[in-house]
């Protein structure tokens, strides 16, 4: 597992965020928006907050292993399935190269002009090396926390997160407010 962090000279937080990526992501998801403006990671250390990002095993930073180590095939993400299934566009069919032809969700927030950036950060991922992510997470916090680790915890992430707190309940704290509070009390929240 790779993690980066972050230490800002003048902390407030009393314990380390954790950012854990969604399945075919890395923790780069987190540094920028698609439409290129800042991420999560910047915001929380302007707030004071120790931040750690990491790449779960397989990914990114972390690498990934021969066949012989990983033995069922990779799987990447095409254009249409994150479009369709992250409600960015409007169901089954939205989807289509020619962006003047996408059907994107009413009231979408995603900025539908950069979704090429967002596919840009896509990696291949493995679909059967679940035990080796999630051992290497409870590793990761064990050697970090106490931590707060259901803060900002996406897609794939966020099923890990629950099962290592699960695991780890004295090790992590979870976030007590929900993503839209913390957006309605954000004028400056990178979405």
């Amino acid at each position: 597992m790779y993690a980066q962090y972050f230490l800002p000279k003048n902390k407030k937080g009393k314990v380390p965020l954790l950012m854990w990526h969604g399945g075919g992501l890395t923790g780069v998801t987190y540094e920028s928006t698609p439409d290129g403006r800042e991420g999560w990671v910047n915001f929380f250390i302007r707030k004071g907050w120790d931040i750690y990002v990491s790449d779960a095993v397989e990914r990114g930073g972390s690498g990934f292993a021969s066949p012989d180590v990983w033995p069922s095939e990779p799987t990447f993400l095409t254009y249409q399935d994150p479009f369709e299934r992250f409600r960015i566009g409007d169901g089954e069919g939205s989807w289509n190269a020619d962006s003047a032809k996408q059907k994107v969700m009413p009231g979408s927030q995603f900025p539908v002009e950069a979704y090429a950036n967002y596919m840009k950060q896509s990696v291949l991922r493995w679909l059967s090396n679940d035990s080796a992510i999630m051992a290497a997470y409870i590793e990761y916090v064990d050697k970090v926390c106490p931590c707060v680790l259901l803060l900002l915890l996406h897609s794939q992430g966020g099923a890990f997160g629950f099962k290592v707190a699960e695991q780890r309940p004295t090790r992590s704290r979870p976030s007590s407010r929900s993503s839209r509070q913390r957006r309605a009390s954000s004028p400056t929240h990178p979405s």
